[in-house]
């Protein structure tokens, strides 16, 4: 599986305006090149368009069909401050506090997504992900019907035996920390739609757990466990089960002993950890010690599409961000 390759593939036969409002960091300015070039989205960069230009000149870079849109003076400023205090006025927002939340590019941007002149954004490159995720859900808010925000990373595991073709998708790696029984279920019921929407096959979940089906009891196998009942509930297609452990979730001659009445059967491409700490943690190890790839990170459940990335972040990452972005944003959830 050509993960990257597959990625643009589809993304490039409807490409989205994607807004990418760090622009004071060099490599945003270099993934616009990019995206350019392959031609799967229409990256709108926030900022002075003349400044702009002048830098990507200056790096031997070419931002020619990029859209530009200036914060500083820009004539929807007082609709967009009166759109948030109706939106969060019921929490204390006030009209001061508004046009300081519209002067900054993220909130600005995120603006523009939930008003229909963008289809998603790519941001945390400057900003810290608590600023990404709060500029999110103040304006764009969850799903209906989605409890719980969540992020899930693609993984890509030298054995290509295991997963599809070695592709795993872990969550939630980033929110929350010891998500409920009903979280956890949200949780796995947005990574299975995370994982149609980017890979366009079968998801096949397991909830994990130190227990497969019982051989330990206590309320965080329980947890797991009723989380996974939960799951079949909500959507009784989906391959899910739980609470399994991680070899009979990914090993078929294990989940024939372990687990023999599995629907995974061993051969689970979405891993739901129990919590923040397990999900994280094996994560890490996954890709420093395992030599797993990492693909990409997903932010699930929100209205609309708003993506972050890590401070470190690589170019190549921001480019497959906007891909992400663009797949996620032919479903609007409003």
């Amino acid at each position: 599986m050509d993960f990257q390759a597959d990625l643009y593939r589809r993304a490039g036969t409807a490409p989205a305006r994607v807004i990418l409002p760090e622009t004071g960091d060099i490599r945003v300015l270099q993934a616009a090149d990019r995206v350019l070039k392959q031609g799967f989205a229409l990256p709108v960069l926030l900022g002075d368009r003349d400044e702009l230009e002048k830098r990507a000149r200056v790096n031997n870079l070419s931002l020619k069909g990029a859209a530009f849109r200036a914060v500083t003076g820009a004539p929807d400023q007082d609709d967009f401050v009166k759109r948030l205090v109706a939106l969060r006025a019921h929490r204390g927002m006030t009209e001061e506090l508004a046009r300081q939340k519209m002067a900054d590019p993220l909130w600005f941007g995120a603006m523009m997504v939930k008003t229909g002149q963008a289809d998603g954004l790519v941001a945390g490159s400057i900003a810290s992900s608590a600023d990404v995720f709060h500029a999110a859900l103040q304006i764009i808010g969850p799903r209906p019907g989605i409890e719980v925000v969540s992020v899930a990373g693609f993984i890509e595991i030298p054995d290509k035996t295991r997963g599809e073709e070695g592709m795993f998708l872990f969550a939630d790696c980033v929110v929350t920390e010891n998500p409920t029984t009903s979280q956890l279920a949200s949780i796995a019921l947005s990574s299975a739609d995370t994982w149609k929407t980017l890979l366009n096959t079968e998801p096949r979940a397991a909830l994990l757990s130190y227990s497969t089906k019982g051989s330990a009891d206590s309320p965080y196998t329980r947890k797991v466990r009723e989380a996974a009942d939960r799951v079949k509930a909500g959507n009784p297609s989906l391959i899910c089960d739980g609470e399994l452990q991680l070899d009979a979730a990914i090993i078929p001659e294990v989940a024939r002993k372990k687990a023999p009445s599995s629907p995974v059967e061993g051969r689970a491409n979405i891993l739901i950890f129990p919590d923040l700490n397990s999900a994280n943690t094996n994560f890490k190890n996954t890709e420093r010690l395992g030599g797993g790839l990492f693909r990409a990170s997903v932010v699930q459940g929100l209205a609309l599409p708003i993506n972050d990335l890590s401070r470190g972040t690589s170019v190549e990452t921001i480019v497959d961000t906007v891909a992400v972005t663009v797949l996620q944003s032919r479903e609007r959830y409003e």
